[in-house]
């Protein structure tokens, strides 16, 4: 007869995201903080690693340049090591749980909710002024990895992990590879 359809009923128990945040913890608590952020689909579309460094294109220097305006609209952050690679970032911040005007202070969630948006705005407005569409999709992906750093050797080994970063890419890229091979096989 013809081609069929099939659809799936939403499963609340296979497709729930698990949060991989720490529960009960308040993000807003002062302190220093370790995210990681992803590309849409982990494409590569910040810039390119040479001999072991990173070499960003317009729009990694976009997104690098407004990490380092985060604290003009985002009151009470403080900005630590960051690392804009290919398809991904990594930043360490410190939130001071009362902005300087008094305000209560944001919590992560918020702070990397406005980057996101302020990174994904400028972008799709450079394309725009260029006369390029739209590609159609988000500039990262959904959600983003965090860790509570939690003493100064936490603090070190997550700045030496970020200034790393680069350097280990090649040796990353065989895993990358075939992460990318098993996410095409399951679609």
């Amino acid at each position: 007869m013809g081609d069929s359809i099939r659809t799936t009923r939403h499963n609340p128990v296979a497709h729930h995201r698990r949060s991989i945040h720490i529960s009960g913890f308040d993000y807003a608590t002062p302190g220093l903080y370790f995210i990681a952020l992803c590309a849409y689909r982990r494409k590569l579309i910040f810039g390119r690693i040479q001999a072991g460094v990173v070499v960003l294109n317009a729009i990694g220097q976009s997104v690098l340049r407004i990490w380092e305006e985060v604290p003009s609209f985002c009151l009470g952050v403080g900005l630590d090591d960051c690392v804009v690679m290919p398809d991904h970032v990594h930043a360490a911040l410190s939130l001071r749980g009362v902005a300087a005007s008094g305000i209560d202070g944001l919590t992560l969630h918020e702070v990397v909710r406005r980057f996101k948006s302020t990174t994904s705005t400028r972008y799709l407005q450079a394309l725009k002024s260029a006369g390029r569409p739209s590609p159609g999709t988000g500039l990262w992906q959904r959600g983003y990895l965090e860790h509570v750093i939690r003493d100064e050797d936490d603090r070190d080994a997550i700045r030496w992990y970020i200034a790393e970063n680069a350097a280990s890419w090649e040796a990353d890229a065989f895993i990358r590879r075939v992460d990318a091979r098993r996410r095409r096989a399951k679609q």
